[in-house]
């Protein structure tokens, strides 16, 4: 009580200095999105009198009217504004301009990043935001350099390939950790709502991830989540409604085009015209229109509850998120629901505890892609138009009824068309979608508890205890059908899998910080984690269920016994680690870190079972030296150098062993019965060890004319040793060969961020620029050949694609070709010359090798599937309410194959690229002729598939609208803002495909991404 009287007798004295008080209230805003900031300390200079913002970014405050107001916030730039008699001061805070005193999460702490000596790319909440992101990795797309993030499709749920500075293994993982508020988390990032991130850090060099060892060989991918601040609770919703559709359809041959062109090929391959009447069919079926589902909806709604005091702060979320696909109406869909709770408390002034938690659940309907064994898009390029969607005619139709009793009817009971021309997996689409019932879904928690400790002034002890558990299944049913002669089903059948995977992860740690004669600044930290993964999948199919009914998708409603086949496997692993790291700084100018890791994993053989993983950095401030003091060009200029090693453990839990399979029958005695038993399913390799990846990065931050402009680059050498691949044995061993550690792989490249902040006027501009040049090289693979297969097209299983020392990591592989054959004297020569017998309007193939005949000797690489160059571009604007952005994305330097188009199967429908076809001498020299009978096998895997994946595309443009501090005031609100955007809106590529941005590069009939437009809302009361 006597404090409280003291205290209260100072603000008195403090108050009757002023000769005119007034009350000054306000609110204070973000510059970038207009947001509220909490937390803000408004001082009166010159005095101890003061007070904060709270949740809504409101404050009061009581001063003299000669006083002047200083605003600060950490990582924004101090304002101070004379009172002048005013009794209301609204501050818009900008970001400091050059952020050296941004606080960045780095692993198991966080730095200053005017200190940091690795290579670390950050996206805050407010660059989250300015996008409404799908999936939370898209908000690292084109916004961090060295980060290249593809779509592995445009299907609603489809996850992203996401790889920091390159390919680092073949078979290993190649994806980033992800650590979700200190918990590193296993299956992807899926279950996130992008509302509740607060900031994304990654860590892309190896000093910088070497504090996550074994884990950290393809980066590091540090997410926070957001948290409440002091203050009375707020309330938000954010949602957003739009519409999506194909920005773009294939021009292929309509009815009459088709069997102009087949008759032609017939004849061409010493047949009779198919069609007596071609020009009769019109336009028949755009089986394009039937697969894509136009004006397909999305939305997404979110409510967020924050606030607390000095003692504790919370905030609570709920998101709901539902997307339906461009693609198959009512089979392509996704949606998610998430819940999150966190928050912090602190007991006393050396005891703080707290917890995130997270929970997701999601369920998704899905269709094949990019495959030539059956997707609806595959399906739609290749189908012939002359069969119709629905045969109509009741006379037609009981003919084909009574031909094929299984064939596949709609609601009306009429048979969908059963094309007589295109045979194998190309069916008629939308009968196929009819019959297609598959679903997903997931339940995954996310959470931790932690507690800290400070023991002493300068040592913190903290423990924190996470957890990562999912729950995952889909179950399917087929009923009977006839779709064609080799695609039918004469039973009901039904498939169900469910999953369990339960991660655990406890981490403990003691820092040691200090600071003495503000000269030598110290952080020690020493800690250690044990994580324990564990879980299982049980699934199988039956058939003979006697009425057809997916929601009875029940393996006792199933009647055929043997048809019944159940399988289930388990996995477990282990880690147990040993990290420290010190942090030196002598006058924030001359920097040094070093870390050191040791892991043991269950999932390497027991002679190399542990490993260490160091990394040193340092760092020069440059712009802190005498000699550049008062520069009003330079004002920050740092360099840097990292080295270090980390490991990669992404392989299965038991790759080191062999395990025994118990589908194996042998015979005993002389009566040869088959009797069940068990084997070996592969040779073991207790030698098995981690891949190594050593890493040396060089790199600078600058900020230029009062540090408006700045500048990050970075040069990497990235090379992998001790990389996994499959032993080199003889067949007659029997076993499946074991992994070994025999290749290297190397990626270099650089990285740069360029930005430019400034206020014109009323006008706020923010613009950042990241590009990133990255060469693989594939050094060494450890068998005889020097080569691995890669991926395969069509039913002749022709090899596309290889991995091949000295070569980049899975190059297109095939033939190089010159031309086409214009007349007979041309092909006589070509066939004498190369032992072949091509005739005019065939492809000339080229003799690689020189051998004097074509052959598969003469394979070569034909293109590179990795971008050479990946680039974004992001362009804020601010002007009083209204806020614009625009974000770019791009890639150059890499190539596509495109095998959407099945040449390889009769009568299946072309491109009109095909009407440039040669027809005789001097027609073309790009488009061979058409044919039935291509001896020539003019359709083998050629760069004549091969096309530039160059692009640029305008990924998100927003433009919003915040109601003035007035307008809120009478609707008693804190903030509501009205925005509209597109994604997707326009894409600049010489690529004919549906989509230039597909992962692996290799298009088999790819969901092209949506273009969406959208409007949304942002309210706070």
């Amino acid at each position: 009580m006597k404090k409280v009287f003291i205290l209260t007798f100072l603000v008195l004295v403090a108050t009757l200095g002023f000769a005119q008080e007034r009350n000054v209230q306000g609110t204070v805003t973000s510059a970038e999105d207009g947001s509220p900031i909490p937390g803000v300390s408004i001082s009166v200079k010159g005095t101890t009198t003061g007070t904060i913002t709270d949740v809504n970014g409101n404050y009061l405050i009581k001063v003299g009217d000669n006083a002047t107001l200083v605003f600060s916030f950490i990582g924004l730039k101090t304002q101070e504004v004379p009172v002048q008699g005013q009794s209301q001061i609204n501050v818009s805070m900008q970001s400091e301009t050059m952020g050296v005193d941004e606080v960045v999460v780095v692993g198991y702490g966080t730095q200053k990043k005017s200190v940091v000596t690795g290579s670390i790319a950050k996206v805050n909440s407010s660059d989250i935001n300015k996008t409404a992101n799908l999936r939370t990795e898209q908000a690292l797309q084109g916004r961090t350099a060295g980060v290249t993030i593809t779509s592995n499709s445009g299907q609603p749920g489809a996850g992203l390939d996401v790889k920091v500075r390159g390919t680092s293994s073949i078979n290993s993982g190649t994806q980033p950790l992800y650590v979700v508020d200190g918990v590193p988390v296993d299956g992807g990032i899926d279950y996130l709502n992008p509302g509740d991130i607060a900031s994304i850090e990654v860590l892309k060099d190896a000093a910088s991830a070497a504090i996550y060892g074994s884990r950290g060989a393809n980066g590091v991918v540090l997410i926070t989540t957001k948290n409440g601040k002091a203050g009375k609770m707020t309330v938000s919703y954010d949602g957003y409604y739009g519409i999506q559709n194909p920005w773009k359809k294939l021009s292929v041959l309509d009815a009459t085009q088709y069997a102009v062109i087949m008759n032609e090929a017939s004849v061409n391959g010493g047949g009779q015209p198919i069609f007596s009447d071609p020009y009769s069919y019109g336009k028949g079926t755009d089986w394009q229109d039937e697969v894509f589902n136009y004006d397909a909806p999305i939305q997404n709604h979110q409510v967020t509850i924050s606030g607390g005091n000095e003692k504790s702060k919370y905030l609570t979320s709920i998101s709901y998120f539902n997307q339906q696909g461009i693609v198959a109406k009512g089979h392509s869909n996704y949606e998610r629901m998430t819940l999150r709770f966190n928050a912090d408390h602190n007991v006393s002034k050396i005891f703080k505890f707290g917890h995130n938690f997270g929970y997701s659940r999601s369920k998704s309907e899905g269709v094949d892609e990019n495959t030539e064994w059956g997707s609806p898009l595959g399906r739609a390029l290749n189908m012939d138009p002359i069969t119709p969607v629905v045969v109509t005619d009741s006379t037609a139709a009981a003919a084909l009824l009574s031909n094929y009793p299984n064939a596949v009817t709609n609601a009306k009971g009429q048979p969908y068309g059963i094309s007589p021309y295109v045979t194998s997996e190309i069916v008629n689409p939308v009968a196929a979608l009819a019959i297609l019932h598959h679903k997903y879904y997931t339940d995954k928690f996310v959470g931790n508890l932690y507690a800290e400790l400070t023991i002493l002034k300068n040592i913190k002890l903290r423990s924190t205890f996470g957890a990562d558990i999912a729950f995952w299944g889909n179950d399917g049913s087929s009923p009977v059908h006839y779709l064609n002669a080799t695609n039918y089903q004469d039973y009901n059948s039904m498939t169900r899998e469910t999953s369990k995977a339960l991660n655990f992860n406890w981490e403990n740690t003691i820092t040691y910080h200090n600071l003495w004669n503000d000269t030598h600044d110290f952080t020690f930290l020493l800690g250690n984690t044990i994580y324990k993964a564990e879980g299982n999948t049980m699934g199988g199919s039956k058939q003979g269920m006697p009425f057809y009914d997916p929601s009875m998708n029940y393996f006792d409603y199933a009647q055929n016994e043997e048809s019944e086949n159940l399988y289930g496997y388990a996995w477990h692993s282990s880690l147990l680690s040993y990290f420290g790291r010190m942090n030196y700084s002598y006058k924030d100018k001359y920097l040094f870190t070093g870390t050191v890791r040791m892991d043991g994993s269950s999932k390497f053989g027991p002679n190399n079972r542990y490993a260490i993983f160091p990394s040193f950095s340092a760092g020069w401030v440059l712009s802190q030296e005498d000699f550049m003091a008062g520069s009003s060009v330079v004002n920050f200029l740092k360099i840097r150098a990292s080295w270090g090693q980390n490991g990669n453990q992404q392989i299965d839990d038991y790759a080191y062993t062999s395990l025994i399979g118990s589908g194996s029958r042998y015979t005993f005695g002389v009566d040869q019965t088959l009797t069940p038993g068990a084997s070996p399913t592969k040779i073991s390799n207790p030698d098995l060890k981690w891949e190594t990846v050593e890493q040396t990065d060089i790199g600078m931050d600058i900020g230029l004319l009062k540090n408006k402009f700045r500048f990050a680059l970075d040069y990497y050498h990235k090379l992998t040793r001790d990389m996994l691949v499959t032993a080199p044995i003889p067949a007659l061993v029997g076993n499946a060969a074991p992994l070994t550690n025999l290749g290297d792989m190397l990626n270099t490249g650089f990285d740069g961020e360029f930005s430019y902040k400034a206020k014109i006027g009323e006008v706020s501009l923010d613009t950042r620029l990241t590009v990133s040049y990255l060469k693989n090289e594939v050094q060494k693979i450890g068998n005889e050949s020097g080569y691995i297969t890669g991926a395969t097209w069509g039913p002749e299983g022709m090899q596309i694609t290889r991995i091949e020392e000295g070569k980049p990591m899975n190059y297109f592989y095939g033939y190089k070709t010159n031309g086409i054959l214009q007349n007979q004297a041309e092909a006589d020569a070509y066939n004498s010359t190369y032992g072949q017998s091509a005739v005019p309007g065939d492809v000339r193939f080229v003799d690689v090798n020189n051998d004097g005949t074509i052959s598969d000797l003469d394979r070569t690489m034909i293109g590179d599937p990795t971008p050479s160059w990946t680039y974004g571009l992001n362009v804020g604007l601010n002007y009083r309410q209204w806020d614009f952005n625009l974000f770019l994305q791009g890639v150059t330097g890499n190539d596509i194959y495109d095998a959407s188009h099945r040449y390889d199967l009769a009568n299946a429908n072309y491109t009109t690229e095909v009407l440039d076809r040669w027809t005789g001498e001097g027609t073309s020299t790009t488009h061979a002729r058409v044919t039935l009978n291509d001896t020539n096998r003019n359709y083998r895997s050629s760069d004549l598939y091969v096309h530039s994946g160059n692009y640029v595309r305008i990924k998100n443009l927003q433009i919003g609208y915040s109601l003035p501090k007035g307008a809120t005031n009478w609707l008693h609100i804190s903030r509501l803002r009205i925005y509209g955007s597109a994604q997707n809106l326009y894409t600049i590529t010489g690529y004919k495909g549906f989509d230039p941005e597909i992962n692996g590069g290799i298009d088999r009939g790819i969901y092209p991404q949506p273009r969406t437009y959208m409007m949304g809302v942002n309210l706070t009361f």
